[in-house]
């Protein structure tokens, strides 16, 4: 793993490691490109955890501008939840999945948050095509 330089060019899935003391480990690259992202597992997203001794966890996922992307997908979602039960049986703390997006119109801070998200009401088919 190396330490995560966010690319304005390439899809990249990241996570950032809390300690006991809620002070932030390294940020560690995990995957780059739509298909390693689809298909990292869940050993290669926990290991640096239990390396570290990290207790919780942010993941983010970047969305270049070329992508199109406006909202969270599905994949974004089921990769959220899954890791949030991992960690939880595990005893690590999933805090939140994050998506940095191009679209400063619908989200001016530049990311969605999966757990914000979630309890927001929108259109399924609409929003998550």
């Amino acid at each position: 793993m190396q330490e995560l330089p966010w690319s304005t060019e390439e899809e990249q899935l990241g996570m950032l490691m809390l300690d006991f003391k809620r002070h932030t480990c390294a940020p560690l690259l995990l995957a780059e490109g739509r298909e390693a992202i689809m298909n990292v597992s869940y050993e290669d997203m926990f290991k640096p955890v239990f390396e570290s001794d990290s207790v919780g966890i942010f993941l983010g996922h970047n969305y270049p501008e070329k992508t199109g992307r406006k909202h969270l997908t599905n994949d974004d979602l089921r990769l959220a939840n899954a890791a949030t039960a991992v960690g939880n049986m595990i005893g690590r703390h999933m805090l939140d999945y994050l998506a940095l997006l191009p679209s400063k119109e619908i989200y001016p801070e530049g990311y969605c948050s999966a757990k914000q998200y979630a309890y927001q009401e929108f259109d399924w088919k609409r929003d998550l095509s």
